[in-house]
């Protein structure tokens, strides 16, 4: 009896002792918590399907998948429900880019004992890899113009997809590197056919070298694609706002644009008194531009100036255009009484082009000179085109907003702007040093005709006609 306990006791020993060898190890970075986190810290996340009162996803609502397990990525498009998709992809692949190449980094470093050459883990990885196996997982549509797509895959599961990838392609690799090597030790038991085959091992070697280099030139010509690809995207996306033409004037003043035209006349009218306000008149050629205004109240001469412009920088840029234009404008201001020009009175009119060629003349005192400077740039995303206009006399920011870009391009826009005037010659009659200006722009006809109807000084509503030809 005390001999078949020993016996027993032998056995069940020597099985306990071989146990941790025939269980397989857990591998936390493939198989995942064993447990639930969630569980032990209290902490609940979002379900990213469930929807709200208005049925809105909670992906959808949020642009975020609040689970800490999954890999995402979140497109969302006014285009089609296929531009969703493509931005969900591009989303996707740079959430777990960094994934894969960490990845591909390890096996190499726990691998490099069997690689028999020089290798990195760049040659390993194939420039798809992060979207290979990957479907739309959720599609939403909450109306006919909004389109929502979603890729979600569970970190684990896609870790042993990515894994399972990058095992299969290294362990080609170390075959083949094995097998050169094979080669090697055979054929050196002949000199000469050791010497002949090592000149076409070695030019097999630097055949590998030079794959391996292609491999990475590859993966770089692919990374360039695929900005060149996000670029497109947003191209095709903003194309109607991309193909408008900023517009030279805003209510009161310029942008950093030349009309389209050769020569631009426009006329400034207030329908409450039914008086002409400015009277506007340029030519353009190429990047060269002129412009004269006459400011008027009652047909008498308030301000007048006459500018030469120079556009240093036409509108360039694939996404954000800007331009630049820089140029010099004489100016004739707050004319009182006395030195007064009626433009109703050819005899006023013809004493007052007298004084200013005089040029000892009361009139020369009130003419000045002063370089200008204007900027553009345009934001798609908003639709709008934002401009900057400075001289010696004023500071004036525009705002050009075509809330109906995708459907009547540039026929209707919104034109915002607000004016800091140093000099108090050009202020309003409220002696106004931050002047706030609005307006609706119509153009009639493309790069011919528009008005303006715009609210002024505080009070004063005035309805401008402007002419290209």
């Amino acid at each position: 009896m005390k001999t078949t306990l020993i016996v027993y006791l032998i056995l069940v020993s020597g099985l306990i002792a071989a146990a941790p060898d025939s269980v397989k190890r857990y591998d936390p970075q493939v198989d995942g918590r064993p447990f639930s986190l969630d569980e032990i810290l209290g902490k609940t996340f979002k379900d990213p399907f469930e929807t709200d009162e208005s049925g809105f996803p909670a992906w959808a609502r949020s642009g975020m998948v609040e689970i800490d397990t999954v890999y995402y990525g979140i497109g969302q498009s006014t285009i089609s429900q296929a531009d969703a998709d493509d931005l969900a992809r591009l989303e996707f692949g740079k959430m777990v880019e960094v994934r894969v190449n960490s990845l591909a980094r390890q096996m190499v470093m726990e691998n490099q004992e069997q690689l028999v050459e020089a290798y990195s883990y760049e040659a390993l990885v194939s420039t798809d890899l992060s979207l290979r196996g990957i479907e739309i997982t959720e599609r939403f549509t909450p109306d006919s113009v909004t389109y929502y797509s979603l890729i979600q895959y569970g970190k684990a599961a896609y870790q042993r997809l990515v894994t399972q990838e990058l095992t299969l392609q290294l362990t080609e690799d170390i075959e083949r590197q094995k097998a050169r090597l094979a080669a090697q030790q055979t054929l050196r038991a002949d000199s000469l056919q050791h010497k002949l085959i090592m000149d076409s091992l070695a030019l097999a070697k630097e055949q590998a070298r030079v794959d391996s280099a292609q491999r990475v030139l590859d993966m770089q010509r692919a990374a360039v694609e695929q900005k060149r690809e996000a670029r497109r995207i947003l191209q095709e996306k903003y194309a109607d706002f991309l193909a408008l033409r900023l517009y030279h004037r805003g209510i009161e003043g310029y942008t950093a644009a030349l009309p389209a035209g050769y020569g631009d006349l426009a006329v400034r009218w207030n329908p409450d008194n039914s008086n002409v306000r400015e009277i506007h008149a340029g030519g353009s050629f190429s990047i060269l531009g002129i412009e004269t205004a006459l400011w008027l109240n009652e047909f008498i001469v308030e301000n007048a100036e006459l500018s030469g412009r120079l556009q240093i920088l036409p509108p360039r840029g694939d996404i954000f255009k800007v331009s630049l234009l820089f140029g010099y404008v004489g100016y004739l201001g707050a004319v009182d009484e006395v030195l007064a020009i009626d433009l109703s009175d050819s005899e006023s009119l013809s004493d007052g082009l007298d004084a200013i060629q005089d040029p000892d003349g009361a009139l020369r005192q009130h003419m000045d000179g002063s370089f200008l400077i204007g900027s553009n740039l345009g934001i798609p995303q908003y639709n709008m085109h934002l401009a900057l206009y400075g001289d010696k006399r004023r500071i004036t920011f525009t705002d050009t907003w075509f809330p109906f870009v995708h459907s009547l391009g540039d026929a209707i826009s919104l034109v915002f702007q607000i004016d800091y005037f140093m000099d108090e010659h050009f202020q309003n009659r409220f002696g106004d040093e931050i002047e706030g200006q609005a307006g609706i722009r119509l153009i009639a006809i493309e790069d011919r005709f528009a008005t303006l109807l715009s609210y002024e000084d505080h009070e004063w509503w005035r309805l401008t006609f402007e002419l290209q030809f």
